[in-house]
């Protein structure tokens, strides 16, 4: 390394460029610093990404993914993509001004929440798979190269948003593999080491890949030699649709895997489908059961209440007609002195008629 241009991180309150309040610093990475940040003119946050000067013996990876992150990005266009505002100088260091996604990235919301739902799995990779077409669909197509959680942000309204190109490149049909062997370790696909060819789609494919199966199993492939990534294996429970699509992106050999997002997307959707009730037109018996089994427990409480509540209304009206017939036997009947009075004419017998 020849040299290293240390970087003083901004502090909270500082004002960048006459124009940005810095109000705090939201992520650091290899290359660079994001913070989040006030436009003073109309109070709208923004990103700034702020780069970390490098300078090795080769090339100065710092700057050179940063300046060319900043020109993919002006190029593209997308809703789950940020924008980029503003480029500039300041103190000899260079800033990018970006949309502000609010949110926690998955790698975060994994470690606090745990392995997800596989339908909201689905429903995130359906929408990576979606954006993942657009870059591969740009003339000349880009390349991600770096698919992993903490690069995936979800947003308060349950949609994702993809962030951080530092290390997408184009594609360049006249070569034969990649100038710079740039990735994340357990989540980049074998030919992004180098000697197995360049990188193309089916790279982000993989990647994509390794990243649903640690959304379901919680199995961090950056920590052990994952393998085979069968989410069967670590949770049973999950559909076996969804395991056959995350065994097949992660193929080691490229021309095993899906050959385009659009593939992943169109089986995606039949394993949301398989994961869903199916809807039937139900009789009224159908439906009373379905009912039944749902809220059996309710209803048993509800049941039981009203079996205590008539009991008691039972009894109450049996003491009431008890108290009455003891009242009407104590006004009709004298105790012990019944009287009897013959009537002795007529009691005698007509001895003469025997």
């Amino acid at each position: 390394m020849l040299g290293q241009a240390v970087i003083k991180m901004l502090t909270n309150s500082s004002i960048l460029d006459g124009k940005y309040k810095i109000l705090e610093a939201i992520g650091q990475g290899g290359t660079s610093i994001v913070y989040r940040a006030l436009r003073l003119s109309d109070n709208l946050i923004f990103a700034i990404k702020q780069i970390k000067q490098s300078y090795y013996t080769k090339y100065d990876i710092g700057y050179t993914t940063f300046l060319h992150e900043t020109e993919i990005l002006k190029r593209l266009s997308h809703p789950l993509l940020p924008r980029i505002w503003d480029v500039f100088e300041n103190g000899g260091v260079v800033y990018m001004v970006m949309d502000y996604i609010d949110g926690i990235n998955l790698n975060t919301w994994l470690r606090q929440k745990g392995p997800q739902a596989q339908e909201d799995v689905i429903r995130w990779s359906e929408q990576i798979c979606d954006v993942l077409s657009y870059l591969h669909s740009c003339s000349p197509p880009i390349i991600y190269r770096d698919m992993k959680p903490s690069n995936i942000i979800l947003k308060p309204d349950g949609n994702i948003a993809l962030i951080d190109f530092g290390t997408a490149r184009e594609y360049k049909y006249s070569s034969l593999e990649d100038t710079n062997t740039l990735g994340t370790y357990g989540y980049a696909a074998p030919e992004q080491f180098g000697g197995r060819g360049q990188t193309d789609g089916r790279t982000d494919i993989y990647s994509l890949g390794v990243t649903l199966f640690y959304l379901l199993t919680g199995e961090d492939p950056t920590m052990r030699e994952i393998g085979i990534f069968s989410v069967k294996k670590y949770k049973p429970g999950l559909s076996e649709e969804l395991d056959r699509i995350i065994l097949k992106c992660t193929k080691s050999n490229p021309l095993e895997r899906y050959q385009s997002c659009e593939e992943v997307l169109k089986d995606l959707q039949k394993a949301f489908s398989a994961t869903k009730e199916p809807i039937t037109t139900d009789t009224t018996y159908d439906w009373l059961m379905r009912f039944i089994s749902k809220y059996y427990i309710n209803i048993l409480l509800v049941l039981t209440g009203l079996s205590l509540i008539i009991m008691v209304l039972i009894i109450g009206v049996s003491c009431s007609i008890c108290e009455k017939d003891v009242r009407m036997v104590k006004d009709n009947v004298r105790p012990y002195g019944i009287s009897v009075t013959y009537d002795l004419q007529e009691s005698n017998i007509n001895k003469a008629g025997w």
